[in-house]
């Protein structure tokens, strides 16, 4: 049944709460309080809501169930007055877990867009920017869509027409060789000429022989006119440079022939990436495999952006993808990961790939030209060198020989780290205790989580802006232990200590980054206002996103407000 909210209560519970000496936890105090309100609407369906948000009603609440896992859209929308718009999603223990303000730049409506949601109670909060402080007013529409979420895996489809109906061809298998290096470049992008030059690196150090294949997709954006300035993905076998003209010019020639052109691709997707390493395992099979990323990196977020699609392969399109190559192809594990990407030393990203790989090299911060060294890889690779034994030569090449030399401005951040992926278990564990520890009791630890956060580490922050996300989790733990007196909370943090220098084979940084890092990160925004709900969705260290919400609600300055601390 739908009733009235009485605005006289809901302002004196507001004023009660302003009192209140600590911290605030959103809606919990509300219901805690023992009221329970439904809200008066024009209801055109379930689904669709019509009122008024003024000075006397600032906000309304709705609430509803999901009897099962389902994916949700709330759009909310103003149609009268100069009402802006603010939307929250609570769940059942009243903590914020979406948000928005606007849209899009320059629409002050609101949405949550695709949100997966458990089975479980939920609140909508429909209000305006700054709440009950806002002076905005007009009627509102509000509309939520479900669609089913059937709990399957993604299915991504590496059938032979599949492969052949997306342009890869038809060959002879080659004979089964010690190595293949599975290149996927995500050159449709800024970083298309830096991605040229890499591919030259290969040829550089002699291309495929018979024991060493290097099968490689490039995709170009087309803001090079290099090698004759051709756009979509290319498919090649990696041939001996022979034109020499590396160091010479802005971008490099190169001198292997395409095998296949696949036209506009997403590389972004992670079927075009399952694929691209079925078609290239089950035509150059191998005792060891390498797959080398090059392109735009997120951490959890993901990795290999594609600017024309505007996509990026997340987490779980990751693990699918990964999957589905191994089933297709009955590999057991891959051997080698090779991140030339941004910000992949991520305690998240890497939880998945332990999955699949071994070994992984990789950076919690940003990466800058020249990366990795592709011509040292192969050469190693070629020498019969160990696998984990590849992260020395390589990491010490890039922060010794091509950063520090160079003398650039951002050089004294940079980091690298060679990681043996099966002892990620074990640090999530340890990550996860940690975190199940502090939400036994979120306003205890609130203070202390603010106080270490404040003072630990962040990568890319060097560049400005907005980059205050990822944190480096060793430095993060370092300062719970320097800020605590609480010994279970210390045990913890030493734990996951351990738990990062059992999985670090070989570390390099320049001399500031080196005062901090761990060579690990995990995310934890300073503001909860720039948290990201898909983090929820993606992460497979659950306890500790739980964590952050339990955090940003116990440190929320005062009810529905945008939290700008």
């Amino acid at each position: 049944m739908l009733v009235s909210i009485q605005p006289n209560i809901w302002k004196g519970l507001i004023n009660s709460m302003r009192n209140f000496q600590k911290p605030l936890i959103s809606l919990a105090l509300i219901i805690l309080s023992g009221f329970v309100f439904a809200i008066t609407s024009a209801q055109q369906t379930p689904n669709q809501f019509a009122g008024m948000i003024d000075n006397e009603n600032p906000f309304v609440e709705i609430g509803f169930s999901v009897p099962n896992a389902t994916t949700i859209t709330i759009d909310l929308n103003a149609v009268s007055g100069d009402l802006d718009t603010y939307l929250f999603l609570i769940d059942s223990a009243g903590k914020i877990i979406a948000e928005n303000d606007d849209r899009v730049r320059g629409d002050t409506n609101s949405s949550i867009a695709q949100f997966f949601l458990p089975t479980g109670d939920y609140t909508i909060i429909a209000t305006r920017y700054d709440v009950i402080d806002g002076d905005s007013t007009g009627e509102y529409e509000l509309n939520i869509t479900y669609d089913a979420q059937t709990q399957e895996r993604i299915v991504y489809d590496v059938s032979a027409e599949a492969l052949s109906n997306m342009g890869f061809p038809d060959i002879q298998p080659r004979p089964k060789a010690e190595w293949t290096i599975l290149v996927y470049y995500g050159g449709d992008s800024t970083l298309e000429a830096s991605l040229m030059s890499d591919l030259v690196e290969f040829e550089r150090a002699g291309g495929s022989t018979e024991n060493t294949r290097i099968i490689a997709l490039l995709d170009r954006y087309g803001l090079s006119d290099a090698n004759g300035g051709w756009t979509g993905a290319r498919l090649f076998e990696i041939t001996q440079n022979v034109t020499g003209d590396f160091g010479t010019v802005p971008v490099p020639t190169i001198d292997s022939v395409a095998l296949a052109d696949l036209g506009e691709t997403d590389t972004g997707n992670g079927e075009t990436l399952a694929r691209f390493m079925t078609w290239g395992i089950m035509n150059y099979p191998a005792e060891n495999y390498v797959l080398a990323f090059g392109g735009h990196g997120g951490g959890w977020r993901g990795v290999i952006t594609d600017d024309t699609s505007e996509t990026i392969i997340t987490l779980p399109q990751l693990d699918e993808a990964l999957q589905t190559v191994k089933n297709a192809t009955g590999i057991g594990q891959f051997d080698l990961l090779i991140n030339d990407a941004c910000l992949m030393g991520s305690v998240e990203y890497y939880d998945i790939m332990a999955r699949h790989f071994d070994y992984s090299l990789a950076s919690p911060e940003i990466v800058i030209d020249p990366a990795l060294d592709m011509t040292l890889l192969t050469e190693l690779i070629k020498a019969e060198a160990e696998t984990k034994e590849l992260g020395v030569p390589l990491v010490t090449t890039y922060i010794e020989r091509d950063i520090l030399v160079n003398d650039r401005p951002d050089s004294r951040y940079m980091t690298f780290a060679s990681t043996q992926l099966n002892q990620m278990a074990e640090l999530r564990r340890a990550v996860e205790s940690f975190a199940r520890l502090v939400n036994q009791d979120p306003l205890m630890y609130a203070p202390l989580l603010g106080q270490a956060r404040a003072n630990t580490y962040t990568y890319a922050k060097f560049l400005g802006g907005d980059n205050d996300f990822d944190v480096d989790l060793g430095h993060f733990m370092r300062q719970v232990i320097a800020y605590s007196a609480d010994a279970p909370i210390i045990t913890a943090a030493r734990d996951v200590l351990e738990a990062l220098e059992n999985a670090r084979l070989f570390g390099d940084a320049a001399d500031y980054a080196d005062l901090y890092t761990s060579y690990y990160s995990i995310y934890f925004p300073r503001k909860s206002k720039d948290f990201s709900t898909a983090y929820f969705n993606d992460t497979p260290l659950k306890q500790w996103a739980e964590m952050l919400a339990n955090y940003y609600n116990s440190t929320m300055p005062r009810l529905w407000s945008v939290d700008d601390s």
